[in-house]
């Protein structure tokens, strides 16, 4: 067992390495940069500001700088907002996502549960049927049109930086 949990727990981290690389990769591989669609600066700025963000040091070496602030819980400077930094703004969001996530995670254990103990009892009837339509309905359409209606009429729920 002890084994078990352990393989599960390196796998758990390899798994979470093998993100943060093709994250940090695929994001490099994209044509442009995070100043481009700025105003065309003046050479001697472009340099400071890659010099700043070390977009000026090889692409392993950049890879090396962030896996080791990742590793000190440092996400490094936000290439939109200037003045601040990842950490900054996943304290500032996290509180909501939080609060989103909690919120949906009980209604659909709650649902879950009474659907599944209807469901079992009413097994290979129609309200069987109701309930896996209905479980496939609420992941693609209901919360989505819940999400943009809190957001549009209560403006409870943020719509992300806009």
């Amino acid at each position: 067992m002890v084994s078990f949990i352990i393989r599960r727990v390196f796998f758990g981290f390899l798994v979470i390495l093998l993100v943060i690389a093709s994250t940090f990769f695929l994001l490099r591989l994209l044509p442009g940069g995070p100043f481009d669609k700025e105003k065309k600066l003046p050479e001697e700025i472009k340099i400071n500001i890659e010099r700043k963000f070390h977009l000026d040091k090889p692409l392993h070496q950049q890879f090396l700088i962030y896996i080791s602030g990742v590793l000190k819980g440092d996400f490094g400077p936000s290439y939109k907002f200037l003045h601040r930094t990842a950490n900054d703004i996943i304290k500032d969001t996290f509180p909501v996502s939080l609060k989103l996530g909690l919120t949906s995670f009980i209604l659909s254990l709650f649902l879950g549960i009474v659907f599944g103990t209807l469901s079992a009892f009413r097994f290979g009837r129609f309200f069987e049927l109701i309930s896996i339509f209905w479980n496939i309905f609420a992941v693609f359409c209901c919360c989505i049109f819940a999400h943009n209606h809190f957001f549009f009429e209560f403006k409870s729920f943020p719509a992300g930086f806009v």
